[in-house]
């Protein structure tokens, strides 16, 4: 009977090698486990069943996302089987598989915890492929809590480090290529650091190695990532093309997860072109898919993006109770990446909103800046600083406004044609005036 449970298996394998057709491959995944649950509870069972599960888990990412209870299933009990045989190479591959299940799920403490000892074991092993697995692990969850020079330092270890030999035959457990993974965080990661011309490259190089590997997940990764890049560089045109992309090639290839995301950033670049109302309605789909495969993670920026849309209809007061809610889960969840941008937003808002609102979103700027500060986010503080810059400005408090912008904007050494710092040139220049 292990011997046609393994023949299902080779089925799944080859069916989504063939056609990327992940629900035919789970479909004889799942058949090979039943099949094994009628077994008596060998080691050679358990180690079969092993296999299966972390292939399983790969599968169910690609399929329902990182965050499915299913996915989450698959690579817990891997793990419990990798304990009961003492199996450490495969034990490593099962922490990978709960690292990124929780930490789509937002549970950041607990993601972290467990990316931390993926990287301790996998040092202590001396096993170059899972180490490289590790930093990606430890640069993905810093970054997402807002630790950017450590995102940056472990990310920059792990493609050091990758090899492509190593690396090839991890790929269908990692779901995506860990080079093409990588490159996208560490796009992301020197983008909100202020290296805006070193992100986009990186990013372009994460799509070049998604296109070169013909792997169509590693691409769809790849590409929502660069949405989430253009959209924090504020570059609405990119962002709708990358979307454009992401939808059809997600559609095509069944890719739930990956396809609400696309669809949400369509609504945003809808919605900066002018159409408010066909922005929200795709906003709202792409924010409910993604809630229904569990994942919370990112769900503040979508929120924020769902108020910059609403401000767009001229629905002040919708898009800051989406703010309020974005914040009160970024607090939950503890990924505070977007906290600062944040907090930016709902101080425009609530000028917009509110007449004599200046003191409160006075406050909300000097915030987002301490908290650009703390993350050493230097777009997040000139984006704020431009704001608070701005308001003073228009308080007679040129000197006040020259004094703080100033310093942010003379940091900066690249990236000159973003939105931001020819905003903030153009405002140095009328602060002499």
């Amino acid at each position: 009977m292990i011997e046609k449970a393994v023949s299902y298996w080779q089925q799944a394998g080859e069916r989504s090698k063939a056609r990327s057709a992940m629900t035919e491959a789970i479909v004889q995944m799942r058949r090979a486990l039943d099949l094994l649950s009628h077994l008596p509870d060998t080691p050679g069972r358990q180690g079969t069943e092993t296999d299966l599960q972390l292939a399983l888990g790969g599968a169910l990412i690609a399929a329902k996302g990182h965050a499915a209870e299913e996915t989450g299933r698959a690579y817990a009990r891997a793990r419990c089987l990798c304990k009961s045989l003492n199996d450490t190479p495969n034990l490593l591959k099962a922490l990978w598989g709960e690292f990124v299940h929780y930490h789509v799920r937002g549970e950041t403490d607990r993601s972290h915890r467990i990316a931390e000892d993926l990287l301790d074991l996998a040092g202590r092993q001396n096993d170059a492929a899972i180490l490289v697995a590790g930093h990606r692990a430890v640069g993905d969850s810093w970054l997402h809590r807002g630790q950017l020079a450590l995102a940056r330092a472990h990310l920059e270890r792990g493609l050091a480090m990758y090899d492509p030999e190593l690396q090839r035959s991890l790929t269908a457990l990692f779901a995506e290529n860990a080079r093409v993974a990588m490159l996208s965080f560490l796009s992301l990661t020197c983008g909100l650091l202020g290296f805006a011309d070193q992100a986009r490259v990186q990013s372009n190089d994460a799509l070049a190695e998604a296109r070169d590997s013909s792997h169509p997940i590693s691409l769809a990764f790849a590409l929502s990532v660069a949405c989430r890049l253009h959209f924090v560089l504020d570059d609405a045109d990119m962002v709708g093309r990358r979307a454009e992309e992401l939808v059809a090639l997600t559609t095509e290839q069944g890719f739930a997860f990956f396809l609400a995301m696309g669809t949400a950033y369509r609504g945003w670049s809808l919605a900066e072109a002018g159409d408010a109302e066909a922005g929200v309605d795709l906003l709202r789909r792409g924010i409910e898919g993604f809630q229904a495969s569990g994942a919370a993670w990112t769900l503040p920026f979508y929120l924020a993006q769902l108020a910059a849309a609403e401000a767009n209809a001229a629905r002040f007061e919708t898009g800051l109770g989406q703010l309020s809610d974005a914040l009160a889960l970024t607090q939950k969840l503890g990924v505070r990446w977007f906290e600062a941008e944040l907090h930016r937003r709902r101080g425009e808002l609530m000028l917009m909103a509110r007449p004599g609102a200046a003191a409160e979103a006075e406050t909300e700027f000097r915030h987002a800046i301490a908290i650009a500060r703390q993350q050493e986010a230097k777009l997040w503080e000139l984006r704020s600083a431009v704001n608070l810059a701005r308001l003073w400005r228009d308080q007679d408090k040129a000197d006040e406004a020259r004094g703080l912008l100033a310093p942010v904007y003379g940091w900066f050494n690249e990236g000159f044609d973003i939105r931001d710092l020819k905003e903030s040139k153009a405002l140095l220049q009328d602060l002499w005036v």
